[in-house]
């Protein structure tokens, strides 16, 4: 005799008491049921990538379950707000977004896959404190309030990046969360700037500022600053001498929330802008530094880190050279 009975091969049950328009109704909740987990059971989809054996502490087999369909399109996250747009080709849920203003930000919603194309670039003001940014070619798909999955491209995480000016001098205010997930595990920050790019192929975590732990099953990598972990199939490189892939930092910048720095001394903005560079401001003569604390920059709106250090040297008594990775700032000769 078959054990394994489903609910419907058991009349003595709820039908033995229902009417049966009851029954119906019963027998009509139960399919649906059924259907549901059966549907969902059939979107899970589990992939399996062999690391090479070489690789010591890292397991043989890296495990990601794509949770896309499970997840319900109706929560709002209010936190979360896509604030700037370069480029006519960002979609959310494949619907075209137009140019976005700070004062008219997007909310972002529980489930929104948002994808960038060809020369297209995307911020988002995240948890009112952080920056994430989508390089163009690039999608993520957000799964909960401090997770995204990003499904190509490139993402760029700053969780001290949309912040108030006055914050830069020591005064630092809360830092927001984010953890990343890829196809080879999952990047989160402790505190930092750090860049993740992903394909069928590879991911790369590059870390400008702070720490990233990229776990991997029960095991985490430890990526400090100015460090690149690379990731395929078959291996796992660790890199720490200095801040590599220079140019892939290049688009961050780019797409950089714009700041109103009106009233703001002038040492807010040039730190505030050299950050965004990942430059350290140096001050030449101890009168540069006294100079730009003290003054003010008046009329200028909401402006971009570019804008900010092209204004200065053309507003003020300052000048400026890059020089490796220091912005070195000193007072303008008299002719």
């Amino acid at each position: 005799m078959n054990s394994k009975q489903s609910v419907s091969d058991h009349p003595a049950g709820p039908e033995r008491s229902m009417s049966a328009a009851k029954l119906a109704a019963f027998r009509f909740v139960e399919d649906v049921w059924k259907q549901e987990v059966s549907a969902r059971a059939s979107r899970v989809r589990i992939r399996f990538a062999a690391m090479a054996a070489s690789v010591v502490g890292l397991g043989a087999v890296l495990t990601l379950v794509s949770t896309n369909d499970l997840i319900p399109r109706s929560t709002s996250l209010p936190s979360h707000t896509i604030v700037r747009i370069e480029g006519g080709q960002v979609t959310r849920n494949g619907e075209y977004l137009g140019p976005h203003d700070p004062a008219d930000p997007s909310v972002i919603v529980l489930g929104d896959r948002i994808a960038t194309g060809a020369d297209s670039r995307l911020a988002i003001k995240w948890q009112g404190f952080g920056s994430l940014r989508l390089d163009q070619n690039s999608a993520i798909t957000v799964i909960g309030d401090s997770v995204v999955r990003l499904d190509k491209g490139g993402a760029y995480f700053d969780s001290k990046g949309h912040r108030d000016l006055s914050a830069v001098d020591g005064n630092v205010l809360r830092s927001a969360v984010l953890r990343i997930e890829t196809p080879y595990g999952m990047a989160e920050h402790l505190g930092t700037q750090f860049l993740v790019t992903a394909n069928a192929d590879q991911v790369n975590v590059l870390v400008r500022e702070g720490v990233v732990n990229f776990n991997i099953e029960d095991e985490a990598l430890r990526v400090a600053s100015n460090a690149k972990l690379s990731i395929t199939k078959a291996d796992v490189l660790l890199e720490e001498q200095g801040l590599v892939d220079q140019q892939a930092w290049k688009w961050v910048a780019s797409i950089s929330p714009r700041i109103a720095v009106d009233a703001h001394s002038t040492y807010e903005v040039l730190t505030w802008a050299a950050r965004e560079q990942g430059l350290t401001v140096r001050y030449r003569q101890p009168e540069a530094r006294l100079f730009a604390k003290t003054d003010r920059l008046m009329g200028l709106g909401a402006i971009d880190p570019q804008q900010a250090l092209s204004m200065i040297s053309q507003i003020t008594d300052l000048q400026y050279e890059v020089s490796g990775y220091n912005l070195l700032v000193d007072l303008k000769t008299t002719p």
